[in-house]
């Protein structure tokens, strides 16, 4: 009997100590959000006491005479007040304080002292403390701790680009003045590698920021058909002759983005696991598009050759502004999004050469401004790892981006009105330039 009897006896006290600690981990939570709470108060009326000490000390020397003595008095009034405040501030117990205490005693009450004050130093100095308690939800960012901040990085961009009016063949079944089981043969951009690098600065007020990124990627895309082929961009005759078709078309097509983005930001803690950053500035890009098409063959001359070549430059800068998300989860991992959009204003430099056996018979040209919207977004999962208290940090990124410009790919399409009139037409294709990939990036903050 006395067994049955001892195992009850155990399991009521496993039973009483459970709850007792819940009981103290509930009163060191509350206990922690409250001194938090008082901390921050405290802090914030300091500076501002601070603010105004400086303000009425740098006009003494501006003063002399009643004025003079008065500005003094209020100059000690505002010395005692912060030497009270800071007293209060030496007064709340620390987190640590109020286990060891609760330990000791076996009771929900904290230390009324403590031995350190909680300052700025505290957080960022040398005396590191990483244990205070997680901050409530507010609209702005912790500035207790904030100091100078510099964060380098780099992306490895895997991305498709995607865009309209890279049409250059139709193949067809030969009827004699018709065109029939038509097909139209498009130039389509493969997987291509670029690159980004960024730098941002933490300036040690009210968690602003400056940041600058420099993106170039340069896909191309390649293609070739024979058999019987109308050539969509070869200026000739619109009716359909022998001589209007080919018998083979080869066609090459490049781009190069160089964009240079520049952030002023602010962050944002909504909670203590999500973090909001809008942001405004400006975006400057260059993008230069050269394509080459070849001709060869026609019914009549199966040797001819008849080559194009196309160019479209855009440069130009604009207003930016957007926002970044952070939603913290565990481990250091986090779920990120950002997007941003720009309104560019640039010139366009377009050039068009098609030479038939060696000979020029179109060379135009043409210098155009206009405005170039542009929309940025991408979603990933970061990982974060901050060292000695967060003086150092590595953070790693894998992110789906998403970049769309409008009206990119200009150029004059040149046809001839029929065969009895010699004068040549055209009509001006306009078209736009997306992007979609992979980005992996890395960043290295102190």
């Amino acid at each position: 009997m006395k067994a049955p009897i001892l195992v009850a006896l155990l399991l009521s006290l496993s039973t009483l100590q459970l709850k007792a600690e819940e009981e103290v981990a509930i009163i060191l939570r509350n206990e922690a959000e409250s001194h938090y709470n008082e901390l921050e108060f405290l802090n914030r009326e300091l500076r501002v006491l601070q603010g105004r000490f400086e303000m009425l000390d740098s006009k003494l020397e501006e003063m002399s005479g009643s004025e003079l003595q008065q500005m003094k008095s209020s100059l000690g009034a505002l010395q005692i007040q912060m030497t009270t405040i800071r007293t209060q501030i030496a007064a709340i117990p620390t987190q640590d304080d109020q286990v060891a205490f609760m330990k000791k005693n076996k009771q929900g009450a904290a230390p009324a002292s403590a031995p350190t004050p909680v300052s700025d130093d505290d957080c960022c100095g040398s005396n590191c403390r990483c244990d205070k308690p997680e901050p409530k939800c507010y609209l702005e960012k912790e500035a207790s701790c904030t100091r100078w901040g510099i964060s380098l990085g780099g992306d490895w961009l895997y991305w498709q680009a995607k865009q309209a009016g890279m049409q250059y063949a139709t193949t067809y079944k030969a009827l004699p003045g018709v065109m029939s089981n038509a097909h139209t043969e498009v130039l389509n951009f493969e997987m291509d590698s670029g690159w980004r690098v960024f730098g941002k600065v933490d300036i040690p007020y009210d968690g602003w920021d400056f940041f600058v990124a420099y993106t170039q990627i340069s896909p191309s895309a390649h293609s070739s058909v024979s058999g019987v082929l109308y050539p969509y961009l070869m200026c000739q005759n619109d009716s359909f002759t022998s001589d209007t078709f080919v018998n083979q078309a080869k066609a090459r097509w490049g781009i190069e983005l160089k964009a240079v983005d520049f952030e002023i930001g602010h962050e944002f803690l909504l909670c203590k696991s999500f973090m909001l950053r809008p942001f405004f500035g400006g975006k400057g890009a260059w993008i230069d598009q050269d394509a080459h098409i070849n001709y060869i063959g026609t019914p009549t001359s199966p040797s001819n050759q008849y080559n194009i070549s196309i160019g479209s430059d855009f440069g130009g800068g604009g207003l930016r502004m957007g926002f970044d998300s952070v939603w913290k989860w565990a481990a250091g991992f986090s779920l990120f999004s950002d997007a941003a959009a720009s309104l560019l204003w640039g010139s366009y430099d377009l050039d068009q050469t098609q030479v038939l056996l060696g000979i020029p018979e179109v060379q135009w040209s043409d210098h155009l401004h206009g405005m170039a919207p542009v929309v940025e977004a991408k979603l990933g999962v970061s990982w974060d790892w901050d060292s000695f208290c967060g003086k150092y940090h590595i953070g790693l990124d894998a992110a789906l981006e998403m970049q769309y410009w409008w009206q990119q790919n200009i150029y004059e399409r040149f046809t001839s009105g029929n065969t009895s009139t010699p004068t040549v037409l055209s009509t001006k294709q306009v078209y736009d330039l997306g992007f979609v990939g992979l980005t992996l990036g890395g960043r290295f903050g102190f």
